[in-house]
């Protein structure tokens, strides 16, 4: 039975092209399909896919993450970096911030706010990675998607650098001849 709206898709995790798991987390309203996480998927629990139509349990919000059953996991990052698709605790590794409507949400007497960005290594425990106030945010705001930029490549920052002192000896080298002619 689908949510009041259908499903509710929450948080996606996709580098490129599911490559080949797909990683979401799903809406309050959407936990309707019993799965492997339980009695069924809940809106705390990471969800994997390889892309063929079926989905299962990869982390649960409860025992691997230590949030509480109430909680609805919104933005999500995930490095799972060893053997892919096979959680693996102090090894893979997740930022990712809660609903407002959670327990543990400040708008519930919870410590954290929405807009909280929170660690986990699934080792059945979260903390702060970083505050509202950290990302310029208000407690009362609310994250719903995270991404991360990847960092250049040596040889790129390299050639960006050789451009720059390239470009920066030509224009000293065309004042010296504008000057000589004057």
């Amino acid at each position: 039975m689908p949510g009041f709206f259908g499903d509710d898709l929450d948080a996606l995790e996709l580098d490129t092209e599911p490559d080949p798991f797909t990683y979401f987390s799903i809406d309050l309203f959407s936990a309707s399909a019993p799965l492997l996480c339980g009695s069924g998927p809940l809106p705390n629990d990471i969800l994997i896919s390889t892309g063929d139509g079926s989905f299962g349990c990869f982390a649960s919000g409860e025992d691997d993450i230590g949030l509480d059953s109430g909680d609805d996991l919104d933005a999500l990052i995930l490095w799972d970096v060893f053997r892919p698709g096979e959680l693996n605790p102090r090894r893979d590794m997740a930022l990712f911030s809660i609903s407002t409507f959670s327990p543990t949400a400040i708008t519930f007497g919870g410590s954290f706010s929405p807009a909280d960005i929170l660690f986990t290594d699934f080792t059945g425990d979260f903390s702060l990675w970083a505050s509202a106030a950290d990302i310029g945010l208000r407690p009362d705001d609310e994250v719903d998607a995270l991404d991360t930029v990847p960092e250049p490549a040596t040889i790129t920052l390299m050639a960006i650098g050789f451009a720059s002192l390239g470009f920066h000896r030509y224009r000293l080298r065309t004042r010296n001849i504008s000057r000589k002619g004057t």
